[in-house]
């Protein structure tokens, strides 16, 4: 077994500095105030101090009720939906909304589909009054038991929209939901921010192009390490591909047919999504386990998976785009089976798995 001494040897001073450049730009988008409010609240009767008005109510059989300016929603039936909402103007020159609210649930039993469920959402609407599901429009989805706490999310106003809806709703599910304290806010990112962001983003890639020059230099002077190149470009472009492209790609596969449902949609998104992370790091994995069969695995097993990390990093400057811990975790599982599998295959080498 490899001590935890010799790994971080082995690892050396390129994956420290990487780590550090990955903590600080976590830091910076999780820590640092990003945006300001540039207009006044949108919603009517934001805190419910004036019980529902402003709100439209869907009981469907369920109840709506409002003690202390938390708002209590239960549903019974399955087959219905129980909440309320509301439709509010968007602002013009808008380009990020920011939501807030409470939330908490009690025994909360979804429905058969994966969105049937307790959630607050802020939906954008079309002149023609057609709903945006394709966008970005959740602040939080729950089911069970969970405590009343504030959420909040900035989301991208997209260009057909005119007007919002908030909601929150209890979705073909049954139990209770308890909800109140809303914001909706216009916001801009901060000045100061972008020229953080600016600044991070020249770092990035002189600090890449700095740590990964020997790797640059090794597959530059190998021939049959191309395929290793190849996957990793497809990563890096994957990974900074505003969310524009992917909604623009959804809307195309519904406008071809009103029988396609955005939920639907979304669901195999996401399915694929967290397939594609797998098999590309599995890909990654063989190919440079083939390429780079002389380092420990142990070693290449940190470096890849600090490589996966980075990839989630550099999604907080793409548009629309922002990391997923869920992500990181899949990508490690495809590198980790790509190495159980080349063990599987080579055998137990000198540089097999028990290094």
């Amino acid at each position: 077994m490899v001590s935890l001494k010799n790994l971080i040897e082995a690892l050396g001073f390129r994956f420290f500095a990487l780590m550090a450049l990955l903590v600080a730009t976590v830091g910076l988008f999780e820590e640092y105030p990003r945006y300001e409010v540039v207009g006044p609240q949108m919603l009517n009767n934001s805190t419910f101090e004036d019980g529902l008005k402003g709100w439209s109510v869907r009981t469907n059989g369920g109840s709506v009720k409002i003690v202390s300016g938390v708002v209590t929603i239960h549903n019974s039936k399955p087959k219905h939906s129980v909440g309320v909402f509301q439709i509010v103007p968007i602002p013009s020159g808008a380009r990020s909304l920011m939501l807030s609210a409470d939330f908490g649930t009690e025994a909360v039993v979804p429905g058969n589909k994966p969105w049937q469920l307790a959630r607050i959402h802020v939906v954008g609407r079309t002149a023609e009054k057609k709903m945006l599901w394709g966008t970005s429009h959740v602040l939080v989805s729950k089911i069970g038991t969970n405590n009343l706490e504030n959420y909040k999310r900035v989301f991208p106003v997209s260009g057909d929209a005119v007007d919002v809806q908030v909601a929150a709703l209890l979705i073909n599910a049954t139990g209770t939901m308890r909800t109140g304290n809303f914001n909706l806010l216009p916001v801009a990112v901060r000045i100061d921010f972008q020229i953080l962001t600016y600044f991070f983003i020249i770092l990035w890639c002189s600090t890449l192009i700095w740590a990964y020059a020997p790797v640059i230099q090794t597959v530059i002077a190998g021939k049959n390490k191309w395929f290793l190149v190849a996957t990793t470009m497809t990563i890096l472009v994957g990974v900074l591909i505003p969310s524009d492209v992917s909604q623009i790609v959804m809307a195309a596969i519904k406008s071809s047919s009103d029988k396609v449902a955005w939920e639907k949609l979304l669901y195999w998104k996401y399915a694929l999504s967290n397939a594609g992370h797998f098999a590309f790091f599995l890909f990654l994995g063989l190919a440079s386990r083939l390429a780079f069969h002389s380092i420990k695995i142990s070693v290449q097993f940190a470096q890849l998976s600090l490589f996966a990390a980075i990839t989630e990093v550099l999604q907080y400057f793409a548009i629309g785009r922002s990391p997923s811990f869920v992500d990181w975790w899949v990508d490690v599982a495809g590198v980790a089976l790509a190495f159980v599998l080349y063990w599987a295959v080579r055998g137990n080498s000198a540089n097999s798995i028990s290094e």
